[in-house]
Formats: structure tokens, sequence, C-alpha cells
């Protein structure tokens, strides 16, 4: 998926009893259990070190956490892909949330904090890549102004079982023109 600009971001807005900041020392754990839990990945332990840590793009400043009470719940990376994505792009990264907090607006919170400082770092567009099955996921992204991008023709068909699959079927239509586009 893709947001064309990076213009125009809804301001981010806290809840009461939730809080973001970028990575401390040790939140690599915090970051293997949100991400473990929130994709069924086995394990919560390693997970950064093999995704993250060692990854071009890697900052601590880059990695966000939404915290509910004190505690890390979700979490989401302003990455850069410059030699696959060009300079100006960002790349919304790894966009998680624990369960038990999800449906409460901190995925969209996590993302929006990534993505504003994705513009603050220069970025003009951004990029980022998702699981057809992600539905949850997919639901926040369209909202928060992404689009599907299609590079491959399998994509279009992916694209419209997904829409079918979604709460609003008036998305299908808002972005057919994508899904015709040429790949």
């Amino acid at each position: 998926m893709w947001r064309k600009t990076l213009a125009g971001l809804p301001e981010v807005t806290e809840h009461p009893g939730v809080s973001c900041r970028s990575m401390r020392d040790g939140d690599a754990s915090a970051w293997d259990t949100i991400v473990s839990e929130a994709f069924g990945w086995p394990e919560p332990s390693g997970h950064f070190e093999a995704h993250m840590r060692h990854d071009p793009s890697f900052a601590p400043e880059r990695v966000y956490f939404v915290l509910r009470d004190g505690l890390p719940v979700a979490t989401a990376s302003a990455w850069c892909k410059p030699d696959k994505f060009g300079v100006d792009v960002g790349y919304l990264h790894f966009v998680a949330v624990r369960p038990g907090h999800t449906n409460r607006g901190l995925g969209t919170l996590a993302s929006l904090v990534a993505l504003h400082a994705m513009a603050a770092d220069g970025r003009t567009s951004v990029v980022l890549l998702t699981d057809d099955h992600r539905q949850a996921a997919i639901s926040i992204y369209l909202k928060l102004g992404f689009s599907p991008l299609v590079t491959h023709e399998s994509h279009r068909d992916r694209w419209r079982d997904v829409f079918g699959k979604l709460p609003d079927p008036s998305l299908v239509q808002k972005f057919a023109d994508d899904l015709d586009a040429d790949v």
C-alpha cells in the first residue's frame, strides 16, 4: 500500500492513560512481545534482533511505542529503504498491537506517530507491506489515506477479495481506479 503524500496527515491525539515515545534501552523485549502476540509468532524473544536491530534503517528514535498506563502495548516504525523505494519515500514498518488492546485506536496512533516522524525527516510519501488477512490493519491504513499499490497482475484480484471482506463495501468503488490502473 502507499500514501502518495505525507502532507495533510491527521494530528496525533493521545487518549487518557495513553502516551507515545520512541525506543529506549531495554525495549527490545517489549517489541518482541507486542509483535509476537499480534502476529501469532512463537517464542516472543529474539525477533527484534532478527528483524530490526541489524537492518540499515534501524535507529532507536525510529521505533515508536504506544503505552497504556505505562505498559508498551503497540508499536510502529518509521523506516526508510532508499535503495528499494527512493530517498523521499518512507516505509511504515511493523505496526502491531497486543491482543486485548485492539480496537481502541492504538494501531492508528502508533502509525500516525511514525508517519509524522517520516514527514519531519523530509519524506514526501510512504509505502507499507501487509498481508491479505490483516483486515483490521488494512482498514486502519485506508482510513489514514493509504491506497492499494498494484505492482503485479495478481494484486487486483487479491485486493478485490480483501475489499469484499471489509465492513465498508464502498472501499471497492473508492479504489476502483487504483485496481484498474496499469501495473
